[in-house]
C-alpha cells in the first residue's frame, strides 16, 4: 500500500473530470441545436382555383373547383392556399381564405413577418389582404400546424385563383 492506488485514483478523477466537461458542453448545446430556424421567405405549394357566384354566394356546382400543387424538394413547411363559401356569412365576408402551413421536419422554424393572401385571375389581383403575425412550428403534437384566415367577399362571379406569401420583417 505504498502509495500504488494514487495514480490509478488520479487517472480516473482525470477521467470523470473531462466526462464532466462533454457533459457540460453537450447540456449548453442542446438549446443551440433546438433553436428555430428563422424563415425570410416562402410562398405556397399549392393553392386553389374555383368559379364563384356573387348573387347567390356560393361556388356553383357546375363551376370548377380545384388545386395545383408545386414539389419543392428541401422545404421545411407545406405551404396551402384555399378559399370555401360560408353559408350565411354577410356580404363583405361571404368567403373564408385560408393559409396553411405544417411543418414537415423534425427542425423547429420561426415566422415573424407578413403574410400576403391574394385572389387572382389572369394576372389581375381581385383582392388582397396582409396579416403581421409571429409564431413558431414545432415538431411535437400541436405545434406542427397554423391556419391563418382571411375573411373576404368577391363582387362579381367569375373564376378566381387564390395564392400567398411570406416575408420576413426586417
Amino acid at each position: 500500500m505504498e502509495g500504488s492506488n494514487v495514480p490509478v485514483f488520479r487517472g480516473r478523477a482525470r477521467l470523470a473530470g473531462a466526462a464532466l466537461v462533454v457533459l457540460q458542453l453537450l447540456a449548453l448545446a442542446a438549446p443551440a441545436a433546438a433553436a428555430p430556424i428563422p424563415v425570410t421567405r416562402d410562398r405556397v405549394d399549392g393553392g386553389t382555383f374555383f368559379t364563384w357566384d356573387a348573387e347567390t354566394g356560393t361556388f356553383p356546382p357546375d363551376g370548377d373547383y380545384g388545386s395545383s400543387i408545386v414539389i419543392r424538394r428541401g422545404d421545411r413547411v407545406r405551404f396551402f392556399a384555399d378559399a370555401e363559401p360560408v353559408d350565411g356569412a354577410p356580404v363583405g365576408e361571404r368567403l373564408l381564405g385560408t393559409l396553411s402551413l405544417r411543418l414537415k421536419r423534425a427542425k423547429a422554424v420561426r415566422y415573424s413577418g407578413t403574410f400576403t393572401f391574394k385572389v387572382k385571375w389572369d394576372g389581375q389581383v381581385f383582392h388582397r389582404a396582409r396579416l403581421e403575425t409571429s409564431f413558431t412550428l414545432r415538431p411535437v403534437a400541436g405545434k406542427r400546424k397554423k391556419v391563418l384566415r382571411f375573411p373576404f367577399d368577391l363582387p362579381e362571379s367569375g373564376t378566381y385563383a387564390v395564392t400567398g406569401r411570406y416575408r420576413a420583417s426586417p
